[in-house]
Order: C-alpha cells, then structure tokens, then sequence
C-alpha cells in the first residue's frame, strides 16, 4: 500500500439528506461532515436508515433531496473510475456462488487504477499487504464460494483494503467475525484514520461502535437523533429510547489503551420501547 505522505486527503459531506421510496421517507435531513483521520460509526436499530445513509454518500443512491460533495464536488459529478481512486465501500458479502479465487477478489480493488501506470505498479504490493493485514494469505489459492461466512466478509474487507483509497466506507464490517478477527479489524479501521483517511463505519454491537468510534451517529426512524463523540452521546436515556434496553457503564479501555466506558446490557425495558 501507498504512503500517507502520497495520498490525498479528501473531506466527505453530506448536506440534508432526504431519501424516499413511493412517497415513504427513509431517511429525512441527514447531514454530517466526516472529518479525515477519524473512525466515524453509525448507529440505530434494523430498519433506521443506516445503509440507505451510507449508500448516499457513496454515491449509489440518489437522495431526494439534499447532497454529498468529496471535497468540493459533488459525488455524482465523479466519473465511476474517479470516484472509485477517492472512495470505497464494502457492502453485504454475497452468499452465492462467486467463481473467482480469493486473489482475484481482493486484486479486484486495483481496477480503478488500471490505467494508471505508477498505481498498477504497486497492485501486487497493496494486494499483499491487504491479504495480509486481514489474515486472508493463507486463503489465496482457495476459490471464493468454498470459504465460510467469516473468511468471505475478510476477504472482501481486503478487497476494499486494496484499493487504498482517502475515503473508506464499511456497512456492518465486523459481522460474521469470530472475537480475534473482530480485534484485528478493529486495529486495521484504527491504522487508517490514523493514517488520515476518512473512516465511516455502520455498527451494531454498541459497546464496540463506542470502543472504535471518534465520533458516533445515533439514527432512529430515518432521523439523526444525536452525534459527537461517543461518551457524550450514547447515554442511558438515549439508549432506552432508541433500542429499548437497559444499560450499566463499568470502566474498561479503548483500543488505545486509554479510559473508557464499558457498555453492559441488563435487559430490555418493552414499555418505553417506542419501535
């Protein structure tokens, strides 16, 4: 992969976003400013807008009204191969039969630069390094469809890895992964917003989203109900109403070893529950 030093450092914003579907609302006003060098997380129960949101801003659906600009363009004035060198996005692994080997795949994220001649220079390089950094080398001779769930969402991971892009943007990257690949994610997310890329990532597991995130989203119904950092933001109160359950902080450490809160679940509480 590339240094920091040669990548460019693109800002990503999303301006009042507004999404619907046969004059129903998916999502209503989202806005957000994504800030380099930072793990930005959203949050929300199923069904509260979140991959619509992050589909938007990569630019694969078209909101109704509203916009999203990398740098000082808007997303939609990006031709496909422009785009793909300044954002990637992982979405939902495919389950079915996908007849290429786990090389290809990942070697599949090196398309935007096909043209590029000093970029196709470094593909075996960034291939590698991305193979590597998912715990997928081992797997490379191994055709896609014959890997179990968790190898996939890896695999694919390393994909996007590859394409060494300023923005990155991941829908639910730690599902399906067992304890110690959730840790090495979480350490590969952390490396490259510490290497200045824009980072957004939708999460479900909420004690993670706070342990990963600089700043956090919480979405409910379409809406965004708050943001900031997420000490400040994920309350008790706010959790009760938002997902229904009961929550207790206890200390524990972030991935930098710093302080942090813990969030323990108690239970549900069905009566405040409002979806």
């Amino acid at each position: 992969m590339s240094q920091p030093s040669q990548r460019p450092v693109v800002a990503l914003f999303a301006d009042g976003l507004v999404y619907e579907i046969n004059g129903k609302v998916l999502v209503s006003a989202f806005s957000a400013d994504p800030q380099p060098g930072a793990v930005h997380v959203i949050v929300g129960p199923n069904g509260a807008g979140k991959t619509t949101v992050l589909r938007m801003l990569a630019g694969l659906l078209v909101p109704a009204r509203g916009s999203v600009r990398l740098g000082e363009r808007p997303i939609t004035a990006l031709a496909p191969a422009e785009r793909a060198r300044a954002l990637a996005v992982h979405l939902e692994v495919p389950d079915g039969a996908f007849p290429y080997g786990v090389q290809e795949i990942v070697g599949m994220g090196r398309h935007p630069y096909q043209n590029d001649a000093t970029a196709r220079a470094s593909d075996s390089t960034a291939i590698q390094g991305a193979m590597v950094a998912l715990d997928v080398l081992g797997l490379c001779d191994r055709p896609f469809p014959a890997l179990s769930a968790g190898e996939k969402q890896r695999v694919a991971l390393a994909r996007v890895l590859a394409q060494d892009t300023p923005v990155v943007l991941l829908d639910e990257p730690l599902a399906r992964l067992d304890p110690f690949h959730v840790e090495r994610v979480l350490a590969v997310l952390t490396r490259l917003a510490a290497e200045g890329r824009t980072v957004v990532v939708i999460a479900h597991d909420l004690d993670v989203a706070a342990r990963l995130a600089d700043v956090i989203y919480v979405m409910h119904e379409g809406a965004l109900r708050a943001s900031g950092p997420p000490e400040e933001v994920l309350t008790a109160a706010l959790i009760a109403d938002v997902w229904g359950i009961d929550v207790d902080f206890v200390q524990g450490r972030r991935l930098d070893g710093g302080p942090r809160r813990v969030i323990a679940i108690r239970g549900a509480i069905v009566d405040s529950h409002k979806s």
